[in-house]
């Protein structure tokens, strides 16, 4: 399995080395500091799109 380079989702850069200055524990969110762009650290994380259950449940 290949790992995964947690990049910034709207403009792609690579958010490395902001994971490195994490000590003790990561934050929920964070923010790129290329572009500005707010997002979820469970999202950068793991990219794969997650189905929304109300489209599989009938």
């Amino acid at each position: 399995m290949k790992p995964i380079t947690p990049t910034c989702p709207k403009c792609g850069y690579d958010q490395s080395g902001e994971i490195a200055t994490w000590e003790s524990q990561c934050p929920l969110e964070g923010r790129c500091p290329e572009c500005g762009f707010d997002f979820v650290w469970a999202d950068v994380m793991d990219p794969v799109p997650k189905c929304e259950t109300s489209s599989w449940i009938a």
